[in-house]
């Protein structure tokens, strides 16, 4: 039987959403800040990029075709990061959760065979996440989708602790894809933000994760990383050597396994055993290890046997796919 190919990195907009905070105090610095970070001539590319794309970013049928012409059989669906909203207060927070998650339930109900779909959680808000993510998964939903911090708060943060914990109970993937670089204009010419900003927020990110020891202590944390983890999975050496130098190490940051897609388009950071699809990456020790080992002791793995998405809530990758979202 040939295995499925799974795409998942692929966004739905939602214009309802746009509109629900479009006045609200603090969209307008919000934009702006955006606009600051990306520069005009980036801004002058995105604006037509994305109309262009808006059809297959909307329309279920349009999606579908898009997939077709790709040999995509199944997409997890993602909100536009533009949708995470991380500047909004609790109640507005709420609303815009609540929306995204039931919008983006709807889209993939009209092809559950191929779509699945990820929510919202609201970063800024720490003790509303959690029932973000319930009701994520109460509208069916595969899990969530996060970015790589919050406004004065990173994913080690011990906030997020239940946040952790309950995704990992309930098998929930948690999608890491960052909006906006906080080198800000530094980034503002040449696309940097998205060339340079993306895989910079992915390695801080996961680093994070890594080294505050959020993924020692949630083992079967399903976490997807976009763009390819960032820098981090290149330059691994260097977080070996940052192991080895800091003065406590603190709990093991230890990965089971560390993959990056045959596309090189997501990284996938799972504790868990179960690999799908064409993996090939670096694998930590298993939990038989006595002691914490550092990235350099990863030996290297082997391809895997694509395999289908145990309970469809851990998909596999496949190159990147321009026909049905743009650059993000």
């Amino acid at each position: 039987m040939t295995a499925p190919t799974i795409d998942v990195h692929a966004h739905i907009l939602l214009p309802e959403v746009e509109a629900l905070v479009d006045g609200r105090p603090g969209h307008a610095d919000a934009r702006a800040l955006d606009a600051r970070r990306n520069g005009p001539a980036a801004l002058a590319v995105n604006g037509p990029m994305v109309r262009e794309r808006i059809r297959v970013m909307t329309d279920v049928s349009a999606r579908l075709s898009a997939m077709d012409a790709q040999g995509v059989d199944v997409q997890l669906v993602s909100p536009s990061p533009s949708h995470y909203h991380y500047w909004a207060d609790e109640e507005t927070a709420e609303k815009v959760y609540r929306l995204t998650n039931e919008a983006t339930a709807a889209h993939c109900s009209a092809a559950p065979d191929r779509l699945r779909g990820l929510g919202l959680v609201p970063l800024q808000h720490p003790d509303a996440a959690v029932g973000a993510l319930e009701h994520a998964l109460e509208q069916g939903l595969s899990g969530i989708e996060i970015s790589s911090h919050a406004p004065g708060r990173e994913l080690s943060d011990p906030a997020y602790e239940p946040l952790w914990t309950r995704a990992e109970e309930t098998g929930a993937l948690v999608f890491l894809h960052p909006f906006g670089c906080t080198l800000d204009e530094r980034l503002d010419r040449w696309y940097l933000s998205n060339s340079v900003g993306q895989p910079t927020e992915n390695a801080v990110a996961l680093s994070h994760l890594i080294f505050s020891g959020v993924l020692d202590r949630h083992p079967a944390l399903n976490l997807i990383a976009a763009h390819g983890g960032g820098y981090l999975p290149t330059h691994i050496g260097r977080s070996d050597h940052a192991w080895s130098a800091a003065p406590t190490r603190g709990p093991a940051a230890r990965i089971r396994q560390a993959a990056t897609s045959s596309g090189c388009t997501s990284t996938r950071w799972s504790t868990t055993r179960r690999c799908c699809g064409s993996w090939c990456g670096w694998r930590a020790p298993t939990a038989s290890c006595s002691a914490p080992t550092s990235p350099s002791t990863w030996a290297p793995t082997t391809r895997s046997a694509p395999c289908a998405p145990p309970g469809s809530r851990t998909p596999t990758s496949t190159p990147y796919g321009a026909a049905t979202r743009p650059p993000s």
